[in-house]
């Protein structure tokens, strides 16, 4: 599920590229998140009528702290991914996606680091490849020695909202229904974006026209779809575990803007790609027998 989910995500910063061209990313996060709760209703609905009909009981929380456990894990989500959206949507229009999945994919050597406030014990080959990845980091988005540019500065903050999702969703996707917590994710983002939206954004019908078919595939297939798949993966997962298999997004960013973008790295940049990627193999290596946890 996770792999698959992060198929979706790395073929979306292509669609996010072209809906760039359209669109403020005020206004692109703001429609996306909309479609993506119109979309997922019938879901909720489809999901509890299958469970009823085969199972007699349907995927409603069964009491108040359920309920409250499930709309709290959905706002708290729902903000990280109102911010990751906007931080890529802005920053996918000054970099290549290939470049944006590979620093997006930086969340690999977060989760754990960050996983230790939690009480899990961080290993020390993770301090190594926090150094190795910034290594990558520096040779990916600084080709002519020139530093960061803001869409890099934009794809670091979009990082660090994907790492505390990703650690917010391992809190909270826990006997809930996944469709309802993906769903409650996304109206949240859909609610603070309106509101941004309203106040920086500047939607005409002509760029809705425009950007409808990356509007719908950010919505309904990396939004509605990758999401939910996520939230359903990464239970009984280590958020370490699971953030190996969603780092693949970053590859799949690469093939999507070489195959629909045609757009192409220097041989420094994909070294750089080659050294994060190999901080993100060496941070899951799998434990030795005396190690644990």
């Amino acid at each position: 599920m996770l792999l698959f989910a992060a198929m979706l995500w790395g073929f979306s910063f292509v669609a996010q590229a072209i809906g760039a061209d359209y669109m403020d990313p005020y206004s692109f996060s703001c429609f996306r998140s909309w479609i993506t709760v119109i979309a997922l209703l019938p879901v909720i609905v489809i999901s509890d009528a299958f469970m009823k009909a085969h199972y007699g009981m349907t995927q409603k929380p069964k009491n108040k702290a359920e309920r409250d456990h499930l709309i709290r894990g959905g706002i708290i989500a729902g903000v990280f991914v109102f911010l990751l959206s906007l931080f890529q949507q802005i920053g996918i229009a000054y970099v290549p996606t290939a470049k944006a999945g590979f620093m997006t994919a930086m969340y690999i050597i977060l989760v754990p680091v960050s996983s230790v406030l939690f009480g899990k014990k961080l290993r020390p080959i993770i301090l190594g490849c926090v150094a190795l990845s910034f290594a990558g980091l520096y040779l990916l988005t600084n080709p002519a020695g020139g530093g960061f540019g803001f869409g890099e500065w934009m794809m670091i903050l979009a990082t660090v909202s994907a790492t505390a999702q990703i650690l917010a969703i391992d809190h909270y996707c826990q006997n809930v229904d996944g469709v309802r917590l993906s769903f409650l994710q996304f109206l949240t983002m859909a609610v603070l974006s309106t509101v941004l939206m309203l106040i920086a954004g500047n939607p005409t019908w002509e760029s809705i026209r425009l950007a409808l078919p990356a509007l719908l595939y950010t919505a309904v297939v990396s939004g509605g779809i990758a999401y939910t798949l996520q939230i359903i993966g990464q239970r009984n997962l280590d958020p370490t575990i699971a953030s190996l298999s969603m780092c693949m997004e970053s590859v799949f960013s690469a093939i999507g803007g070489w195959i629909f973008l045609h757009q192409n790295l220097s041989s420094r940049e994909w070294a750089g790609c080659a050294i994060m990627f190999a901080a993100i193999v060496l941070a899951n290596l799998p434990l030795g027998k005396h190690e644990t946890h």
